[in-house]
């Protein structure tokens, strides 16, 4: 897949394109350690390629597999796989911490107001919206209940998310830092408000 460069399989398989998974590799190369490779001692690694291991960590994250299915995917043993897991997050924290474009950033005021216009122009009848936020409940593998509340900004990046830990339940907890924000003058503008369809906030 990798070489064939096939956008599709690229979305369906780790969730980005070819380019942006490429972009990304470059920060996780520099953060991925293998423990052994050529001028190393030691064996060699069963995962021998860092877009390898990226493509298992994203696989993980957004594919509903379990980690068997991981293991038969990438053809790694049970313990060779959650090493890789483990190391590879690791490395992918580090990389994004590290990559301006991949912060969760509140809009400033002027970005606030300039989306409120823009959403206004879409429709008249609303005033002071500036971005939506939404709730989702991740029933994998019908045994974890993941949730998670996320607020986009109307350019389509995410300026604010929350996920609950897996098994726990949803209430105010999981949105309070939102409420927050939006409460607080020095974060949000006059009037300035976030659109949501069903998910309550209370």
């Amino acid at each position: 897949m990798y070489a064939t460069r096939d956008p599709a399989s690229f979305i369906s398989t780790v969730s980005l394109p070819p380019d942006a998974f490429d972009s990304l590799l470059v920060l996780f190369s520099g953060e991925y350690e293998q423990r052994s490779r050529r001028g190393k001692c030691g064996r060699p690694p069963r995962v021998v390629h860092a877009h390898a291991a990226l493509a298992l960590v994203l696989h993980f994250y957004t594919a509903a597999v379990e980690q068997k299915t991981l293991q038969e995917l990438f053809a790694l043993t049970p313990s060779t796989c959650a090493r890789t897991l483990r190391k590879g997050e690791e490395a992918l924290a580090r990389a994004l911490a590290a990559c301006p474009d991949a912060a969760i950033k509140w809009s400033s005021k002027a970005t606030q107001a300039r989306w409120a216009v823009m959403s206004n122009l879409r429709d008249p009848l609303v005033h002071g919206v500036f971005s939506f936020v939404d709730g989702k409940n991740s029933r994998w593998l019908h045994r974890v209940f993941v949730t998670r509340v996320l607020c986009f900004g109307l350019d389509g990046t995410l300026v604010w998310g929350r996920h609950n830990y897996p098994g726990s339940w949803n209430d105010g907890e999981m949105s309070r830092r939102l409420q927050e924000l939006l409460e607080d003058p020095a974060k949000t503008g006059v009037d300035m408000k976030v659109a949501s369809d069903t998910l309550n906030l209370a």
